[in-house]
């Protein structure tokens, strides 16, 4: 018996099952860092790690849910107020217009979003100088990446 779970163990690759299979670029918005974690055609996850306000404009295209993943932040949009602590999430509804996010002191937020990959991923990386090679990272390491066809 040891010696077959031995042989099982030598087919297991557990290095390979741990690599990623999306390679993450993050950009700098002042004291604020916005991750794109993954990107295809059926959803976008991005990382927000908030230092001081950042207001976004939800312009009718599509809806996010913010998740809260440390710290505390309040969802200000016109005189409407949400307070998202730690493993709370919300749901921004498409045509909500300005929106301010403000964390309270540091706060981390995840954004899940259907996105058009060239408006909501490769246009912003590209304007921030980010090369074709990192965003086609986010894509993931497979013959499934739906970013490749688009750079």
């Amino acid at each position: 018996l040891a010696e077959r779970a031995g042989q099982v163990a030598d087919m297991i690759h557990l290095e390979e099952g741990f690599e990623p299979r999306t390679r993450q670029v993050t950009v700098t918005h002042g004291r604020n860092r916005q991750t794109y974690t993954m990107a295809c055609r059926y959803f976008s996850l991005e990382r927000w790690d908030l230092a001081e306000p950042w207001v976004v404009n939800m312009d009718g295209e599509q809806f996010w849910v913010l998740s809260a993943i440390e710290g505390r932040v309040d969802v200000v949009c016109g005189d409407m107020r949400e307070t998202l602590l730690a493993g709370h999430s919300c749901l921004l509804p498409a045509n909500l217009g300005e929106v301010r996010i403000e964390p309270v002191g540091q706060a981390a937020l995840l954004k899940a979003y259907l996105p058009n990959l060239k408006k909501d991923v490769i246009e912003p990386l590209r304007r921030a100088g980010v090369s074709d090679e990192s965003i086609l990272g986010i894509g993931g390491t497979t013959r499934l990446n739906d970013l490749a066809p688009l750079l």
